[in-house]
């Protein structure tokens, strides 16, 4: 049997960043995010306990500034990410 599978995620994500540049400067700094998503696709159930999950996904993050890197060479002022894509899972029901 297949359900539909729509609705919103969330969850925490930590950002972890390294720069080196032409003239050997490196350095490194990371910072936490809370990620928020959406999700729509399907669920296969085999049994009562054992189902795979299947569909598309979009979430962004939002980690503010990165005072550590905010130079010319590198815009610090709001730093953002965006995933989307496919996935696959198996869930088990207990």
């Amino acid at each position: 049997m297949v359900y539909l599978a729509v609705g919103p995620y969330g969850g925490y994500s930590r950002l972890k960043v390294k720069i080196n540049d032409i003239t050997g400067y490196s350095d490194k700094d990371s910072k936490n995010g809370w990620l928020i998503g959406t999700k729509i696709g399907g669920i296969y159930s085999f049994d009562k306990n054992n189902e795979l999950e299947f569909g598309f996904k979009a979430d962004k993050t939002n980690y503010g500034k990165m005072t550590e890197f905010d130079s010319e060479e590198f815009n610090a002022d709001n730093v953002k990410e965006i995933n989307y894509g496919l996935y696959l899972g198996y869930n088990y029901k207990f």
